[in-house]
């Protein structure tokens, strides 16, 4: 699950980068939101921010072969 996923991310195309560059901005405006709330519990909060990055990946990948190579190996 999480290895893989940051494994895909360390092993990263142009496109790749730029999707988890956009993620992390994602996960600090989030949490800094959330920091503020904490109107989700921290786990719901995380499984939340990992399924975004899969759904940005797949979004990446439609438009990036070495993506959609990266994450069919994970099954996704």
């Amino acid at each position: 699950g999480r290895l893989a996923l940051m494994r895909l991310v360390n092993d990263y195309s142009l496109y790749t980068d730029l999707s988890s560059r956009g993620w992390m901005s994602v996960v600090d405006t989030t949490l800094i939101g959330w920091l503020d709330e904490r109107d989700l519990p921290r786990e719901q909060l995380e499984a939340w921010l990992v399924d975004q990055l899969v759904g940005m990946l797949r979004t990446t990948a439609e438009h990036d072969p070495a993506t959609a190579e990266q994450l069919a190996l994970l099954g996704g």
